[in-house]
């Protein structure tokens, strides 16, 4: 990833973390997750390098909000249920009594999609859309002077080009 592009999430085993879309995600589901459950998950992620203490994360997730540790508790106690973590033997978050948390999973930033590639596989469909396209014409306007019985073996393989292009894409 490059060094001045942030990362749009990130991986963490089984479970993605979508910044973009502000979602949990375990194996490509989305996991319901409250705002500031989400919003606690991702700071305890960015600062994984270090123990957060309760009130630096109250500060930056509730910002000008008064709210007690129960709110932070409750958070937490949300994401290991939502991660399957369990507080005696934590794979994601660690409790540090009276202090804070660490986040102790290990983690793979993912980095944005580099637009060229995104570009380049637009313009690859276009291509081979307008391509199956005029292959197509071409084949229903000759069956139409050759022989009418043979549209039908014309019209599946359209058919298939077009799921073939619709697989690349999607």
């Amino acid at each position: 990833m490059p060094e001045n592009s942030p990362p749009v999430g990130f991986r963490l085993g089984a479970f993605t973390i979508d910044l973009r879309s502000r979602s949990l995600l375990r194996d490509n589901q989305a996991i319901a997750l409250p705002a500031r459950a989400f919003d606690v998950l991702v700071y305890l992620v960015t600062h994984r390098d270090r123990l957060v203490e309760k009130d630096d994360i109250v500060a930056a997730v509730w910002r000008d909000v008064a709210v007690t540790d129960d709110s932070l508790i409750h958070a937490v106690s949300v994401l290991r249920r939502a991660l399957g973590d369990d507080a005696a033997r934590p794979a994601f978050i660690e409790t540090v009594p009276r202090q804070g948390y660490r986040f102790i999973a290990p983690i793979q930033p993912q980095a944005p999609v580099a637009q060229h590639a995104l570009f380049g596989r637009r313009a690859i469909a276009g291509l081979m859309v307008a391509t199956v396209m005029a292959l197509t014409s071409a084949t229903l306007w000759d069956a139409k002077m050759v022989d009418p019985a043979s549209k039908t073996h014309h019209h599946a393989v359209a058919i298939a080009a077009a799921r073939a292009i619709h697989d690349f894409l999607f």
